[in-house]
């Protein structure tokens, strides 16, 4: 008899588009996987999530639809990296804080190799 692998706490960056949809799907149906909450960065102007611009209200039915907790880091209308970066590592300590159990981070445009590395040494640098 072999012994179970540990259940995975993870945190998900939330896009609201294809791409996180498909990684949700798969993080979701793995059971040595628990999802505790999306993450997303919100442009607190326009309302819309940051990346593909989907509506506030879309991305909060999207959370309440999969029964997940959702957290927004708000960004401005327009910021630079280094703001970027600053709100999103402020966002990590609250997801620290919140999860303590959790240390890892699922995102789904990993495929491509700089965003991949980018987004590692992001999160690598927050612990």
């Amino acid at each position: 008899m072999s012994a179970l692998a540990p259940v995975q706490p993870v945190v998900v960056s939330w896009s609201g588009g294809k791409d996180s949809t498909l990684m949700l799907e798969r993080l979701l149906a793995d059971p040595r996987v628990v999802v505790r909450a999306l993450v997303t960065t919100v442009s607190s102007v326009y309302d819309r999530i940051s990346i593909h611009g989907v509506r506030r209200s879309i991305l909060r039915a999207q959370a309440d639809a999969l029964g997940l907790p959702l957290h927004e880091v708000l960004l401005g209308a327009t910021v630079t990296n280094d703001e970027y970066e600053l709100a999103f590592a402020n966002g990590l300590q609250t997801l620290v804080e919140a999860y303590p159990d959790t240390r890892c981070m699922a995102f789904g445009d990993l495929f491509l190799e700089d965003v991949r590395a980018y987004r590692e040494a992001l999160i690598g640098r927050h612990g």
